[in-house]
């Protein structure tokens, strides 16, 4: 079976046209996993900063307590120390 220029150039048309959306697919496949890694990247991140977080609220509350029984301490210093003195009179 013999082919015309028509029909050639029809069906180098189609093949161009099905290259032409393989080429396209694959380029929003790279785009959807470029995205897909991204994301995760961002889930990474997202998570080290929930613990960042998580940690700092932690040490705060103990800088808190620590601070809280430093005063109470020195508190109990000085009365020692005035009781201490009052023996030496």
């Amino acid at each position: 079976m013999v082919q015309t220029r028509a029909q050639k150039k029809a069906q180098m048309s189609q093949k161009l046209d099905i290259d032409a959306a393989l080429v396209l697919l694959k380029l929003r496949k790279d785009h959807d996993d470029m995205l897909q890694k991204e994301l995760q990247k961002k889930k990474e991140e997202l998570d080290i900063l929930r613990e960042i977080k998580r940690l700092t609220d932690e040490y705060n509350m103990m800088r808190m307590i620590v601070r809280s029984y430093d005063e109470k301490a020195d508190a109990l210093e000085i009365r020692i120390t005035k009781l201490m003195s009052s023996l030496d009179n």
